[in-house]
């Protein structure tokens, strides 16, 4: 019984723990709309749309539903915001530097 309370008191504190660090997020990559009320629904738009291709079911729906209309940085016309232009540059380098690696050791 004592490791059963103990088990329920560590994940209250968990999960309190995770509650207040969700509250503090703050994405860089995308925003998110929300509008109505109920369970969470997210929507996520192709990459050359923006959230507003969702317009018409977020009408429809927003009265059943807390509907989180996405919008990612740099896509559908939103400016890049949190993505850094060498996001890619340093894999490609590491692998560029591991092939002439492996080469040498042939």
């Amino acid at each position: 019984m004592k490791r059963l309370a103990a088990l329920a008191a560590a994940m209250t504190a968990a999960f309190a723990t995770a509650s207040a660090l969700a509250a503090d997020f703050q994405p860089t990559r995308f925003t998110d709309q929300i509008v109505g009320q109920g369970p969470d629904v997210i929507l996520i738009p192709g990459l050359a749309s923006s959230r507003s291709v969702w317009d018409a079911e977020a009408e429809k729906l927003k009265g059943h539903y807390r509907l989180h209309l996405i919008q990612l940085n740099g896509f559908g016309g939103a400016p890049a915001g949190g993505f850094h232009r060498n996001v890619r540059k340093r894999p490609v380098e590491a692998l560029f530097q591991e092939g002439r690696a492996s080469r040498r050791a042939q």
